[in-house]
């Protein structure tokens, strides 16, 4: 660290300028020196200065932890089938999380009720879409979004699987329902899933360049990236899908071709959850952040537990007492 201080003065003696610059943020503050000021002040000054800068760039690592994204569970985690509405949210309440996804449109209305009533957020309904169906989707998705006007609740859309290629028609599907969003605030995301036409955030991207409409994006899963083999891309995946990412999804995991592999209790695998988390916040990610327990055994409000528990711990936040 001495050594750090002492070049840092040394350089700004040579400059005669100090110069301030800390990557977390962008920020670069230069500061020209007066020829006439004195010198004892000057490497008080310039000493000061390396030693702020010092601390800046050290503390690099723990910045890119202090942005918190809301944190949600997927109703597969959440007694699904199970609990009520208002168990499900008092649970997600107890234990720290901001709200939950659910699959499909039905007891919308009670679900949308229950999550109010503690101060939480639905954040996503996810719906099944296919192209070679009539409809398309579900038939109460129309209602559903009128139901969620003034959330900011997304529409996450899977694409069934298709042979052969279809994204003129899946161009077509996705506009229509944003356009249904759109009339009520709302936003559409592509959610890629394994087995689907669209698999992956490059799937998704591909269609999202022949979209057009404002209100359509897509859903990071990484669960569904790592099953497609692409635990060695995900920086690059990552970047790419950033100008189009609405929300995102993790958990425990392993690189692997097998939910079984990919999708463990957070916490648990070794893939490396906090490089992820950096990448994302590096490409300029903000928004929520999802807990997938697809397939997960045991108790669910003691995974839940264990899963915050290992949320902030990932997060650097201190346990609640």
């Amino acid at each position: 660290m001495l050594t750090f201080l002492f070049k840092a003065v040394a350089e700004i003696a040579k400059l005669r300028t100090l110069v301030l610059c800390v990557p977390c943020d962008s920020v670069r503050l230069v500061m020209s020196i007066p020829a006439d000021l004195n010198m004892k002040l000057f490497f008080t000054l310039a000493f000061a200065i390396a030693f702020m800068a010092h601390f800046a760039l050290a503390g690099d690592a723990t910045a890119q932890f202090a942005i918190q994204h809301p944190f949600f569970a997927m109703d597969n985690g959440v007694g699904r089938g199970k609990w009520t509405p208002v168990e499900q949210a008092r649970v997600l309440k107890e234990l720290g999380f901001d709200g939950i996804t659910y699959d499909g449109t039905a007891d919308l209305t009670n679900r949308l009720r229950a999550f109010q009533t503690e101060g939480l957020r639905l954040y996503a309904i996810y719906i099944n879409a296919h192209l070679d169906r009539s409809p398309q989707y579900e038939v109460g998705l129309t209602n559903a979004i009128q139901l969620l006007r003034g959330t900011d609740a997304i529409v996450w859309l899977t694409i069934g699987e298709m042979k052969d290629e279809h994204d003129a028609e899946a161009v077509k599907m996705v506009e229509e329902v944003a356009d249904f969003a759109l009339a009520a605030g709302l936003r559409v995301a592509i959610y890629p899933h394994r087995g689907c036409y669209v698999a992956t955030a490059e799937d998704a991207l591909r269609l999202l360049k022949q979209i057009n409409r404002p209100n359509v994006g897509l859903t990071l899963n990484l669960a569904h990236e790592l099953v497609a083999n692409n635990c060695e891309r995900m920086r690059d995946i990552i970047k790419a899908s950033a100008p189009y990412l609405y929300s995102v999804t993790l958990n425990g995991a392993d690189c692997g071709s097998t939910f079984k592999e990919t999708i463990k209790m957070l916490g648990d695998g070794k893939f490396d959850l906090g490089q992820f988390l950096k990448e994302l916040n590096a490409a300029g990610y903000r928004g929520p952040i999802g807990l997938q327990c697809y397939g997960l055994k045991g108790d669910p409000k003691k995974n839940l537990t264990r899963s915050m528990a290992a949320w902030r711990k990932l997060i650097g936040v201190e346990p609640t007492k």
